[in-house]
């Protein structure tokens, strides 16, 4: 999968779900003006993602999950001027993550779950007013 890419004015997202054995994924883009996500959930076994950006002006996110036996997480993007983040979960066996950017205004962030047996991860970067 190269990409997916979600561009909508007004959006309820209730479930993103990507299951696969073997998968290639480069680039998840959801860009909105108005949008509620509820769950995306991306499981596999062996699995490369190089980008996963959320770009929206009013968000409200409940939950983001990634769950693979080998997993290389390149980068995670969500920049928004108004913004609820529940959970972010990451769970993996073998998991190399670069980097975790969050970037808001105006923002609440109950949890954010990395669980790893062997983990690199570089940078989780957290910036709002």
């Amino acid at each position: 999968i190269s990409q997916i890419n979600i561009i909508s004015k007004y959006k309820y997202i209730s479930q993103i779900n990507i299951i696969s054995k073997y998968k290639y994924i480069s680039q998840i883009n959801i860009i909105s003006k108005y949008k509620y996500i509820s769950q995306i959930n991306i499981i596999s076994k062996y699995k490369y993602i190089s980008q996963i950006n959320i770009i929206s002006k009013y968000k409200y996110i409940s939950q983001i999950n990634i769950i693979s036996k080998y997993k290389y997480i390149s980068q995670i993007n969500i920049i928004s001027k108004y913004k609820y983040i529940s959970q972010i979960n990451i769970i993996s066996k073998y998991k190399y993550i670069s980097q975790i950017n969050i970037i808001s205004k105006y923002k609440y962030i109950s949890q954010i779950n990395i669980i790893s047996k062997y983990k690199y991860i570089s940078q989780i970067n957290i910036m709002s007013k």
